[in-house]
């Protein structure tokens, strides 16, 4: 019947019209077909104004140190890169794998210094080796849900990164007014992060600052899932969300949340811009009468 009335006429010029003025009628009555400014304008969802904010947030002696020593890699990576282009293309062999690890590392030492990189990048750095080698960074398990290498540092006694700790100070002001107005709908923040170490590593110096908070990472169940969602939804002293990116950038209905947190920039800009670009949906909706910020 399709194909009759629909697929056939369009692969003939003279009535390919027809048969695209029947598959639009058709698509019309079937598909819901909305966007978020379409139902904005029409007033059917109305949404306070959303507020983008970056956090500058400079690295400590040590940290600058370390993410200097892998950048210089990095560089020297590709400068080799460039230089060997030509030739590799001969042999459809552009490597580029390496790099990116490297990248990465730099994306980690940003986040939480040594405390988020694999041991071998860890010892990479301490024995100074040169020049790079493979052994040397976190295999190939790069780029996954949690972006983790088989073995993680002890995470005793964690020092907040200064990224966390301005994260903590972001959370408790934009909170404040939950404790001393507490009749109000309390305000909750989402915190994302691409890697779920730096989940583990915020948790502790959120604790400590005396937040409750649930977590989704990808790990647990549909009904473990449910039950955060539940959480963070109805109980007003469940203040904050963590998310792993990969696993609630998108897809979850998060508008209990107020206020969006991104730990890092993502290689990839749409899955960057995902977890405060959907409110009255998703993730970095206010509370109905609320601006909303969205940080990075």
């Amino acid at each position: 019947m399709f194909d009759y009335w629909i697929a056939s006429p369009l692969r003939e010029p003279r009535s390919a019209p027809e048969g695209l003025r029947r598959l639009q009628k058709l698509v019309a009555a079937t598909c819901l077909r909305r966007t978020k400014d379409s139902i904005v304008q029409t007033g059917t969802l109305l949404l306070p104004t959303r507020q983008d904010r970056v956090e500058y947030v400079g690295l400590g002696q040590e940290d600058r140190t370390m993410y200097d020593f892998f950048r210089d890699r990095a560089a020297a990576m590709l400068s080799g890169l460039l230089l060997s282009t030509e030739a590799r293309r001969d042999e459809q062999q552009v490597p580029g794998g390496s790099l990116l690890r490297l990248i990465n590392i730099l994306r980690r030492i940003c986040d939480h210094g040594e405390m988020l990189l694999p041991p071998a990048d860890v010892r990479l750095y301490r024995d100074r080796q040169d020049p790079i080698s493979e052994s040397g960074l976190c295999g190939e398990q790069e780029e996954e849900d949690d972006g983790e290498c088989q073995s993680s540092p002890s995470r005793v006694d964690i020092v907040p990164s200064a990224k966390v700790t301005r994260l903590i100070d972001n959370i408790r002001r934009e909170q404040q007014a939950n404790s001393t107005v507490p009749s109000q709908t309390p305000v909750k923040s989402v915190v994302f992060s691409y890697w779920t170490g730096m989940l583990d590593l915020i948790e502790p110096p959120l604790r400590k600052a005396g937040f409750s908070f649930r977590r989704i990472d990808g790990q647990g169940s549909l009904r473990h899932r449910a039950e955060v969602l539940s959480a963070f939804s109805e109980d007003p002293s469940c203040t904050v969300l963590l998310a792993s990116l990969g696993s609630a950038g998108e897809g979850l209905d998060l508008t209990a949340g107020n206020c969006v947190h991104l730990m890092e920039p993502h290689w990839n800009p749409t899955a960057e811009a995902q977890p405060g670009a959907r409110p009255g949906a998703q993730a970095g909706t206010a509370a109905r009468c609320r601006d909303d910020p969205v940080y990075c």
